[in-house]
């Protein structure tokens, strides 16, 4: 019998340096992301390594005016991938809403929760098995995805598992650092999700954010 055939034995690579180049190719081909175990995520919020997001506030207002423009009086916001709560401080102008923060990193949430104020929640879970239980069908306005999408092994995988606690006429926010650095991943968004808004925000490294809603279902209309 002839012994299994083997890509890294017959090139002399390193199986380390064939499983990078394959993360690679997901992430430039198909759009997929470069997850990070939680110790990492951890670790870096310890460490204050993501404490510059706070001072992103262009970023974080510009998505807040478009909650604003798009979704109910008093909403009900969801943020995955919240991180230390840096859109919830800037929605906190919207009294009366409800606002839940999800995070891999449990130092991050405790974090956030620290700072919490009454109608605010923060749950530390891996954002890609899906919504936890307590978010019923239909009840979100607003599912925020900012700055997470490129770190979900699979980004659309996620947001199908997500897609139904939108509420009737409830919607995505995307923000994507450097756009024209994920196109795979931006071909695939814009295959299964239509595009009400979009807007470009930031000087040189810009963000791009945009309100989206599943193909085939009724967009939001702007308050």
């Amino acid at each position: 019998m002839l012994p299994p055939f083997s890509v890294e034995k017959s090139l002399g690579l390193p199986t380390a340096w064939l499983a990078s180049l394959r993360r690679s190719l997901r992430r430039r081909l198909l759009g997929r992301g470069k997850p990070r175990p939680v110790a990492t995520w951890d670790a870096q919020y310890h460490a204050g390594a993501w404490d510059g997001i706070a001072a992103e506030t262009e970023r974080h207002a510009c998505i807040a005016s478009l909650v604003r423009r798009f979704a109910p009086v008093r909403p009900f916001v969801l943020d995955v991938g919240c991180g230390h709560g840096a859109l919830a401080r800037e929605m906190r102008a919207d009294a009366g809403g409800r606002y839940v923060g999800l995070d891999i990193s449990t130092e991050a949430i405790r974090r956030a929760g620290e700072e919490a104020v009454p109608g605010e929640t923060f749950h530390a879970l891996d954002v890609e098995a899906g919504p936890p239980a307590f978010l019923s069908h239909g009840s979100v306005d607003a599912a925020v995805f900012s700055e997470v999408l490129y770190y979900l092994d699979d980004p659309l995988a996620t947001l199908r598992r997500f897609a139904p606690v939108l509420s009737r006429r409830g919607f995505f926010v995307f923000s994507l650092w450097k756009p024209s650095r994920h196109r795979a991943l931006r071909r695939g968004l814009s295959r299964e999700y239509d595009e009400s808004c979009s807007v470009e925000v930031g000087l040189g490294d810009t963000w791009r954010i945009s309100v989206c809603v599943p193909r085939g279902v009724a967009g939001p209309v702007p308050v």
